[in-house]
């Protein structure tokens, strides 16, 4: 659902860039904050060391370790990360403690965020086009 969540969010981006929808950034730039959710993935320490492993993207680096250190709530940058691993076939539950329904349900309530955020930019790019 993550997966299929982050991918919703940066199409949605795309047309709400073009539209010029206030303060919506491109994907690459446009952060948004959940403290809530964000505490949550910060508890999962597994996942958080996994995520800033398995990158090779220094800049994506980065900002996983400043979102682990809770300099930053934007939840953006984990999702972007969960989404890579999962697209190239290396996340299992098992592998990065996810093993609880609890550690799950931390990635449904960030699936579920992304979706209700691309859903309101959504309708703000068909208000745009009446």
């Amino acid at each position: 659902k993550l997966f299929l969540a982050y991918t919703a969010y940066e199409q949605i981006l795309k047309p709400a860039v073009r539209l010029h929808v206030f303060a919506i950034l491109p994907v690459d730039r446009n952060e948004i904050y959940d403290a809530n959710i964000a505490e949550n993935l910060r508890a999962n320490e597994k996942l958080m060391n996994f995520l800033i492993g398995y990158s090779t993207d220094k800049n994506l680096t980065n900002r996983l370790q400043l979102f682990k250190e809770n300099k930053t709530d934007g939840v953006t940058r984990v999702a972007y990360a969960i989404r890579n691993v999962y697209a190239h076939g290396d996340l299992t539950a098992s592998a990065i403690g996810l093993g609880t329904h609890f550690q799950q349900d931390i990635l449904w309530d960030l699936a579920n965020f992304l979706l209700n955020y691309s859903d309101e930019i959504f309708t703000k790019c068909v208000e745009k086009l009446r």
